[in-house]
């Protein structure tokens, strides 16, 4: 697969970060009690082909480790082993020797603080061990706009020619990464859904409702006229009790909204904050469609001619 044009690096390892990982029992250092430290084997192209930074790198050229003896591990791993500021070579549990210490990277959903984690190197010649014995994965790094349809068809053929038992399926990175928040994506349709609903609703029922106060008032808004008021200050009189009752909603609304945003938010590990112009901007937006529904029948009551009006019942 390495050979194909459009593959830019390939790599192997037991399982797809998306579907899990292996747990090992350990002892952290100066302590008694074990924990489950996440492990994953994989092979030496891992660490370049997702891009993945050493915090403390290896002391050779490369790493090559040639058993289970050695591994990498992450830096919440050092923290939660207790191995202090200077980890590498550092023996865990007297079950392997740390030979690097990479960067702190989500390999589950934000949702979950980053986990420790502890990365076992096998060469290329042990790689097979991955694959063929216990159902590894082999990542594949593509060339900038790699034809896809064609390169599936050439990445199915070598695999079937060299596993006939497993089918062949093929993963997208960032698709399997999204489909762990279906749950979210799913909510916000529907909350755009009804809210489209809700502005629909609202703005019919204040549409009304401002053409029963223009009729009520006919007569007043002639007498307005006939004694020089401008159309600015008629639609200014019809707009501004709404417009009362639409922030006396918002002042209301945006704390039930703050809550409930920021308890969602809650669930996850890794989150954005809630900027105060968000809900300013909001209310604006909510006070906008105000305007422009109420609008149309102020103007309208505004220009009309004042003897019409004077004479209508």
């Amino acid at each position: 697969m390495q050979a194909l044009a459009a593959v830019r690096e390939v790599s192997v390892a037991l399982h797809p970060l998306y579907k899990g990982y292996d747990m090992m029992g350990v002892k952290p250092k100066n302590t008694s009690e074990m924990i489950l430290l996440p492990t994953l084997m994989v092979d030496q192209h891992f660490i370049s082909l997702l891009k993945l930074k050493w915090k403390e790198p290896p002391a050779g050229p490369f790493f090559l480790p040639n058993s289970k003896d050695v591994a990498v591990i992450n830096e919440t791993a050092v923290e939660r082993l207790n191995l202090g500021p200077q980890p590498t070579g550092q023996k865990v549990d007297d079950q392997f020797e740390v030979a690097g210490v990479l960067k702190d990277f989500n390999y589950t959903s934000l949702q979950n603080k980053i986990e420790p984690l502890c990365l076992f190197i096998v060469q290329d010649s042990d790689t097979s061990a991955l694959w063929s014995h216990q159902g590894g994965c082999l990542y594949a790094r593509l060339m900038a706009n790699a034809p896809i349809a064609s390169l599936t068809d050439q990445l199915k053929n070598i695999h079937d020619r060299y596993d006939r038992e497993k089918p062949f399926e093929i993963h997208f990175m960032d698709d399997a990464f999204d489909a762990q928040y279906k749950a979210e994506a799913r909510l916000s349709n529907i909350l755009i859904t009804f809210t489209a609903f809700a502005v629909l609703i609202a703005s019919l029922g204040l549409f009304g409702l401002a053409t029963f106060m223009a009729v009520q008032r006919t007569k007043e808004i002639g007498i307005r006229k006939v004694l020089g008021a401008s159309v600015q200050n008629i639609a200014l009189l019809l707009s501004k009790d709404f417009i009362k009752l639409v922030l006396l909603a918002i002042v209301i609304a945006l704390p039930i909204a703050w809550w409930a945003v920021n308890s969602w938010l809650q669930s996850f590990a890794y989150r954005v904050g809630m900027e105060w112009w968000l809900f300013a901007a909001a209310g604006l937006f909510v006070v906008l469609i105000a305007l422009l529904t109420i609008s149309y029948q102020a103007v309208k009551a505004a220009i009309a001619n004042p003897a019409r009006s004077l004479k209508a019942e």
